[in-house]
């Protein structure tokens, strides 16, 4: 019955993808998750473990083509600067197998990539047009995330093992946990933050759905890092949310958390078995931590001792090369993989993009026309903050699609409002400024003393 459902479900988003895009990038931010809630219900998904993925992608694709008869010159925006620098390090690790001593592991992180690159980068972008589309995405998400969520926990083909939420699809290969846990964070983020206006009493009702659903699934998927951050994401946007300008204000949202985090750790000891709850031991957390930090020293020592590297970079994947944790393919940290294996001037570039992507989603969350605007734009930086997050824990640049898609989404929003939405950035206001408590232009000004 369950995976009837799980297809049905799937199939309905496809459909409402060629009426909305937003549920087209929905299904696009979450495939990892739905590749396996479609494995586990189908034989099919698993006899051709590429389909659902391929599914996606060509729904994604004719949703982009209607986007492109629908939208205002749609490629306004498209190839914005964080884009081009984005695309600029997937060129440059291309080139740097020239020179990497890993080639054999980076060559097959490259082609492996190339059609994920091709469908977050190239086609996923034009799935936003702008503030209502990122409206549309950020609701599409809880609707679709949270019944993903649910028909994975209802599915008995998922087992705990080791202490991770998994299916098995082939006799000694099992699903990544990571996935899910990754989409049970974006949903707690978004249920969290988001404040739909129309039927607010139902939106709330499928937030809270929405955020257990999402928490049970962090939890079961033994992804610590991913329950962790999705907190803190929510901790840190919140009160901009919420508009707390005062100590009272900043309390109440703190009690808020508190709550939510002392009702997670009830619903741990509820749901996880001996393994999931050894997982949160502060030793083993501490080791994990352990591990990353060696991982990242390890690479780090290699890069200093070379100052061609320092220009050009190790070369792509040069990780495995340099470190004796062998069974380590990556430094798992994105932010270090950048620096040591592309070099410091590619690193620099990118920390310029990812600032330039802070101010657009500041200046757009304080200059949006609506409030639902500015409270989409204040989600998006969650997310966005969320994966930065997630990137320096598991990350690679060749698994870091989501990560840029939304840092790219960012940009483009900001460009299209300003060209066709007739979004006026004010210097002078701030992003929890209520519209009426901005001061007045001049013109303003001199009606209301003719006025008076």
């Amino acid at each position: 019955m369950i995976q009837a459902v799980t297809v049905g479900a799937f199939l309905i988003a496809c459909v409402l993808s060629f009426l909305r895009p937003g549920w087209a990038l929905a299904l696009v931010l979450s495939m990892y998750t739905a590749e396996q809630a479609l494995q586990a219900s189908s034989g099919v998904f698993v006899r051709f473990t590429w389909l659902a993925n391929l599914c996606i992608a060509a729904v994604a694709g004719l949703s982009a083509l209607g986007c492109l008869q629908r939208q205002e010159q749609p490629f306004v925006g498209y190839a914005n600067r964080v884009w081009l620098v984005l695309m600029g390090l997937y060129v440059w690790s291309s080139v740097s197998l020239l020179w990497t001593p890993s080639f054999e592991s980076a060559l097959g992180f490259t082609t492996w990539g190339l059609p994920y690159l091709i469908l977050f980068m190239l086609v996923s972008p034009l799935l936003i047009d702008g503030l209502d589309d990122l409206k549309g995405f950020l609701g599409a998400y809880v609707v679709w995330g949270t019944v993903l969520a649910l028909v994975i926990l209802a599915n008995p083909a998922f087992e705990i093992r080791d202490g991770r939420l998994t299916i098995s699809i082939a006799a000694s290969l099992r699903s990544n946990p990571l996935a899910t846990g990754e989409h049970g964070g974006l949903l707690m983020v978004i249920c969290v933050l988001l404040r739909p206006e129309s039927r607010p009493t139902l939106w709330a009702v499928i937030r809270v759905i929405g955020f257990l659903a999402g928490l049970v699934l962090a939890l079961r998927s033994g992804s610590r890092g991913q329950l962790l951050f999705a907190g803190m994401a929510s901790i840190v946007l919140l009160p901009f949310v919420q508009r707390s300008r005062n100590v009272f204000a900043f309390l109440g949202t703190v009690i808020v958390v508190s709550i939510l985090l002392f009702g997670a750790l009830l619903i741990a000891d509820q749901v996880l078995d001996f393994e999931g709850l050894k997982r949160w031991d502060a030793s083993t957390l501490l080791t994990g931590s352990a591990v990353r930090s060696s991982n990242a020293m390890d690479i780090l020592r290699a890069f200093a001792r070379d100052p061609v590297a320092w220009l050009i970079g190790l070369g792509f994947n040069a990780f495995p090369f340099y470190s004796p944790a062998v069974t380590e393919g990556y430094s798992h940290t994105l932010f270090v993989d950048v620096l040591t294996e592309l070099g410091l001037p590619v690193f620099l570039v990118f920390l310029w993009a990812l600032w330039i992507t802070f101010g657009s989603l500041r200046s757009v969350a304080k200059a949006a026309p609506t409030e639902s605007g500015r409270v989409s734009m204040l989600v998006l930086a969650a997310l966005l903050l969320y994966e930065v997050l997630l990137v320096n824990k598991q990350g690679n640049l060749w698994l870091a699609f989501p990560f840029f898609l939304l840092a790219v989404l960012a940009q483009r929003i900001a460009d299209r409002e300003r060209a066709f939405g007739g979004l006026v950035e004010d210097d002078d206001s701030d992003v929890g400024e209520e519209g009426d408590d901005a001061p007045p232009d001049d013109l303003e000004r001199t009606r209301a003393r003719l006025n008076g």
